[in-house]
C-alpha cells in the first residue's frame, strides 16, 4: 500500500468472482457480489442508468474521521486493444491527489495502487495484459476518493491509447470576435467513430447539451479574451475519452513602423500576400534626393516584429503600378506598368530574397494615352493581367504561354471600351477571365468566352448607385465567385457590400450582402480587399473592407458559415490612410497601409 493511501477493506485478488452480475462492455460496472464487495459509493454508473457516481465526504468519528469511498469495477479485456489503457473521466473532478485508482495483481494476490490522475489523463499501471484474470480475460480495477471536495465520476474508460497527433476536435488557438464556435465533425481523428459528444466552453465543469448527436452540432459565442474548455465524446467502441482545448479571440491591433522617413524616402503602394508559408511584403520606394524609384519586397513575420532584409527588385522604366501579389510556381511574382509598357516579375524562391529579370509582356496599344490600373491573377494556372488605358477607357487582357511567365508571346485580348472606369480587379470564374471595376456610375463584371481573352467578353451591370470612383476586389468563398464592393446608395456614405454569385461560373442573379455598420459615419470607404480564410474549425470565408475616415483605418470581417455575420474593427492612425493591403498570416489579420507621411506601417490583430 502506497504511503497516504487509505486502506480500505478489500477482498484478496483471488477471492473477487471470475463474472459480473452486470456486463456493460469496456465502459465496466459496479461488481455486487455480496455485501464484502459492495462499496460505499452509489452503485449507479453511465451504462447503467445514467448517472454519475457520486463522492460526497462522510465522518464517521469513531472510526479516525473521514472514511475513504470506494468502488469496484470488473472490465471485460474481450474484444480490446493489444494495449489499451485506463482513464477515469469526471463529471466534478476531486481535488489534486485525492483520487486513486488499484488494480488486482492475481499473481501477487495484491492490488497495486496509482495515484489516479484527475484530469482525465490515463493511469500508469504499465501493459494491462499483465494484470488480466486469465481464466476469464477480465481486469478488476478499484476506484477509491478521499478528501475534503466532492467528486462526480462518470465513468471508467478502458479502451485504446490515443495516438499522438489524433484529437476528437482540432484545436482553436485563435479566432476574430466575436467568435462563432460550430465544430465540423470531419474534423475528429480517434479510433472508430464519435456517436454522442458534449462540451464544457468555459471549463468550468458545467458540460452543455449532454449527449448530442453527432448530426445535431452546438454553437457557442465566445467574446474578446482567452477561453478554456473541455470535449467530452462517447464512441462505438463503448468508451469515453475528453479533450481541453483553448480560444483566444483577436480584438485589438498593434501597428509598428516598417519604413520610410519623412522627407528622405516616400513609400506607397503596399501588397501583402502568403506564399508558401511566408509573408511577403512588396512596395514602391522613392528617395527623395535624386527621385530614385525602386521596388523593394521584404518576406516579414509580423508576431516576432520580424520585418526581413530589404531585397532590391530590377526594374525597367519607371513602374507606376504594381499588380497584387501572387504565387507563381510556388515563388511570389507580380506585374507593373510603365505609363506605356507592362512587365513580369517573378522571385527565384518562396522566401523572396532572389529575383529574376523582369520580363516585358506584349505592348498595349495606348494610342497617345497612358496606362491606369493594372491587375493580374492566375488563369487556369497561369499568370495573367489586364489593365486600363487611362485616356479612351479600354481594358486590355493578356495570359503567360506558360505557367511561370517567362513567356507573353501568345497575343492580347480587348476585353472592353469601358469608358470611365477607374478601379478593376482580375480574377478566374469558371475556369475563364473575369474583369470587376468600377465606372462613375457602378460596378460591372466582364468574363471572356476563353482563357486567352482573345472572344467575345460579356459585360453585365453589378450595382449601381455609386457617383464616386471606389475600389473592387474580386476572389472566391466556399467556390463561389465575389466581389466586394464600397457601395454608395445616397451619395453620402459608402457601405462594404459583398456579392457572390449563386453558379461557379458567375451565371445567375450575383446576391447582395450590405455589411455596413449602423453608424455610416464611422466606414466610408475608399479600400476594398476581400481576403479568403483556408476552411477551418468555425468558418470558411472572411471579407475585409479596409478604408479610411480621417485618421482611421477599418476592417469589416464576414462569415460564410454557419450564417452571414459581421464584425468590425478599427485601428487610429497618426495619420490619414493613403493606401492598404491586408492578408491572413495563420489565422492573424495583418494590414500593410501607408499615411500622409508616405510611411509604410504594419497593424497586426492580437
Amino acid at each position: 500500500m502506497e504511503q497516504g493511501l487509505p486502506a480500505p477493506a478489500l477482498p484478496a485478488p483471488l477471492l473477487l468472482p471470475a463474472g459480473s452480475p452486470r456486463q456493460s462492455s469496456a465502459a465496466g460496472t459496479l461488481a455486487q457480489d455480496g455485501a464484502a464487495y459492495d462499496s460505499s459509493l452509489s452503485s449507479s454508473l453511465v451504462g447503467v442508468d445514467g448517472t454519475d457516481l457520486q463522492y460526497s465526504p462522510n465522518y464517521d468519528p469513531g472510526n479516525g474521521g473521514l472514511e475513504p469511498a470506494w468502488a469496484v469495477f470488473n472490465l471485460d479485456l474481450t474484444g480490446s486493444s493489444p494495449d489499451p489503457e485506463l482513464r477515469l473521466i469526471w463529471t466534478t473532478a476531486p481535488a489534486a491527489g485525492s483520487a486513486w485508482l488499484g488494480i488486482a495483481n492475481f499473481g501477487t494476490n495484491r492490488w497495486d495502487w496509482q495515484s489516479a490522475p484527475v484530469d482525465g489523463g490515463p493511469v500508469d499501471f504499465g501493459s494491462l495484459q499483465f494484470y488480466k484474470n486469465a481464466s476469464s480475460n477480465h481486469l478488476y480495477v478499484v476506484v477509491l476518493l478521499t478528501g475534503t471536495d466532492g467528486a462526480n465520476l462518470h465513468r471508467v474508460r478502458l479502451g485504446q491509447a490515443l495516438v499522438e497527433g489524433e484529437a476528437p476536435m482540432p484545436e482553436l488557438s485563435e479566432g476574430i470576435g466575436s467568435l462563432l464556435a460550430q465544430p465540423q465533425q470531419a474534423g475528429y481523428g480517434v479510433p472508430g467513430s464519435v456517436g454522442l459528444f458534449d462540451y464544457d466552453w468555459d471549463g468550468d465543469g458545467t458540460f452543455d447539451d449532454t449527449d448530442r448527436a453527432e448530426n445535431d452540432p452546438p454553437q457557442y459565442s465566445y467574446g474578446a479574451g482567452d477561453s478554456n474548455g473541455i470535449l467530452r465524446y462517447h464512441n462505438d467502441e463503448g468508451y469515453d475519452d475528453q479533450l481541453a482545448f483553448s480560444v483566444h479571440v483577436l480584438d485589438n491591433w498593434d501597428v509598428y513602423d516598417v519604413d520610410g522617413e519623412i522627407g528622405v524616402v516616400e513609400i506607397d503602394r503596399p501588397r501583402l500576400a502568403v506564399i508558401d508559408g511566408y509573408l511577403g511584403l512588396l512596395y514602391r520606394q522613392k528617395v527623395v534626393a535624386g527621385n530614385v524609384v525602386s521596388l523593394v519586397y521584404r518576406s516579414i513575420d509580423p508576431a516576432n516584429q520580424d520585418w526581413g532584409a530589404e531585397t532590391i527588385i530590377g526594374i525597367s522604366g519607371n513602374p507606376f503600378n504594381l499588380t497584387d501579389l501572387l504565387a507563381v510556381d510556388g515563388a511570389p511574382a507580380f506585374c507593373y506598368n510603365t505609363t506605356e509598357e507592362v512587365w513580369f516579375s517573378r522571385a527565384s524562391s518562396a522566401a523572396g530574397d532572389d529575383w529574376i529579370g523582369a520580363v516585358k509582356c506584349e505592348s498595349v496599344p495606348v494610342m497617345g494615352g497612358l496606362l491606369s490600373e493594372c491587375n493580374m491573377a492566375l488563369i487556369n494556372g497561369n499568370p495573367a493581367w489586364a489593365v486600363r488605358v487611362q485616356a479612351s477607357g479600354e481594358v486590355w487582357y493578356e495570359r503567360a504561354v506558360d505557367s511561370n511567365g517567362s513567356d507573353w508571346t501568345g497575343g492580347m485580348g480587348f476585353a472592353f471600351n469601358g469608358a470611365g472606369n477607374k478601379e478593376l480587379t482580375l480574377g478566374e470564374v469558371g475556369g475563364l477571365p473575369a474583369i470587376a471595376y468600377c465606372t462613375g456610375l457602378g460596378y460591372r463584371v466582364a468574363q471572356a468566352d476563353n482563357e486567352n481573352g482573345q472572344g467575345l467578353w460579356t459585360n453585365e451591370l453589378l450595382d449601381f448607385g455609386t457617383m464616386a470612383p471606389f475600389s473592387v476586389d474580386m476572389s472566391t468563398i466556399d467556390g463561389l465567385p465575389c466581389a466586394l464592393i464600397p457601395f454608395n446608395a445616397d451619395n453620402t456614405y459608402t457601405y462594404p457590400t459583398l456579392r457572390q454569385a449563386p453558379n461557379a461560373d458567375g451565371s445567375g442573379v450575383w446576391t447582395s450582402i450590405y455589411l455596413g455598420p449602423t453608424d455610416p459615419g464611422v466606414y466610408n470607404g475608399q479600400y476594398c480587399d476581400l481576403v479568403v480564410l483556408d476552411p477551418r474549425w468555425v468558418y470558411t470565408g472572411m471579407a475585409a473592407f479596409l478604408n479610411g475616415v480621417g485618421n482611421d483605418l477599418g476592417v469589416c470581417f464576414f462569415r460564410t458559415v454557419p450564417s452571414h455575420e459581421e464584425f468590425y474593427s478599427h485601428v487610429v492612425l497618426d495619420d490619414g490612410l493613403t493606401d492598404c493591403q491586408s492578408a491572413m498570416f495563420g489565422s492573424t489579420p495583418v494590414v500593410a497601409f501607408t499615411t500622409d507621411s508616405k510611411t509604410l506601417q504594419i497593424a497586426v490583430m492580437h
